[in-house]
């Protein structure tokens, strides 16, 4: 029989703990005693189904909020020099690759370019837009030529800008074309 606690105990609980922390012999004690758990597939399955929605959107405690450029650069110092295994290399490649990537789009990216679309087209817009980002202004020679209306037959100059790497992954996120296809019309296309 499992026993559940009253929403009584339970905020008796929380405000009798709050603000406490463990001490560090005490959060070794725990590390050590998980150390070499495994847990089951049935209740790896259950804890999945118990979280799948919960904590997203407004639910998300950091909904709404950004990382400043301190914790962005702690993150960044963090993660860098990090090495993966193989298998966990392998392992997300399977998850996002193809239709279980989030930005895929039914596999529209492969295809065919206009018969303009060429190196000289390409170099003219790098050339045109200074080797600057569109979007975040910022000087780069490892950019992208990137067609506004996602048209790869359309290879007009007012329908081509040059964004960065990051700033042309963005763009072709599925959530964020609408806001980019406004954008830039408005900004090269009706200028």
């Amino acid at each position: 029989m499992i026993y559940k606690h009253s929403k009584e105990t339970i905020e008796k609980m929380k405000k009798a703990h709050l603000g406490k922390r463990h001490s560090k012999e005490t959060i070794e004690k725990m590390r050590k005693a998980q150390k070499g758990r495994t847990i089951s597939e049935s209740h790896r399955k259950k804890i999945s189904e118990a979280l799948t929605g919960k904590f997203m959107g407004k639910d998300n405690n950091f909904f709404g909020k950004k990382h400043t450029k301190k914790t962005k650069l702690q993150i960044s110092k963090t993660k860098t020099g990090q090495k993966y295994s193989e298998e966990f290399c392998k392992r997300r490649s399977e998850l996002t690759s193809g239709k279980n990537n989030p930005r895929f789009n039914n596999w529209s990216s492969k295809g065919k370019y206009d018969e303009k679309w060429d190196d000289k087209i390409k170099l003219k817009i790098k050339n045109r837009d200074n080797y600057e980002c569109k979007n975040c202004n910022i000087y780069t020679k490892t950019g992208h030529v990137h067609h506004i209306d996602w048209n790869k037959k359309n290879t007009i100059e007012k329908n081509l800008i040059y964004l960065c790497v990051r700033c042309h992954n963005k763009s072709h996120a599925p959530t964020k074309k609408t806001n980019y296809i406004q954008k830039y019309k408005r900004m090269v296309i009706f200028k």
